[in-house]
């Protein structure tokens, strides 16, 4: 496999933004590392296989992906473990947020 499109691929996550309480985000920062979730409640309970794109970009530097269908099935776990997770968590204010970024990540994946 080719390092560089997968590269460029999870690096063009990042160039999505939006702002939200006059803060500027983009897209890709929820599963940018496996840091922010350390504090969420019973984040490991709900997913037992933590995935992030820091992860991914090692791996791709390491050339551990040696099918394209390996390399897509954890960007794709990214985003449905953001799903399962958010999902259950109807009380948070940023759920819906976080559900509908896991979704349109699947969707766009996909394709």
């Amino acid at each position: 496999l080719k390092k560089v499109p997968m590269k460029y691929l999870v690096e063009s996550f990042k160039t999505d933004t939006f702002w939200k309480d006059g803060i500027q985000h983009t897209t890709s920062q929820p599963f940018e590392t496996l840091e922010s979730v350390k504090s969420w409640d019973n984040y490991k309970a709900v997913i037992p296989q933590p995935i992030s794109l820091k992860c991914v970009i090692g791996r791709i530097s390491r050339d551990y992906y040696k099918r394209v269908e390996d390399f897509e099935y954890e960007i794709c776990s990214i985003f449905d473990n953001c799903v399962k997770y958010w999902m259950l968590q109807p009380f948070s204010a940023h759920s819906s947020l976080m559900v509908k970024f896991g979704e349109q990540g699947l969707k766009a994946f996909r394709k």
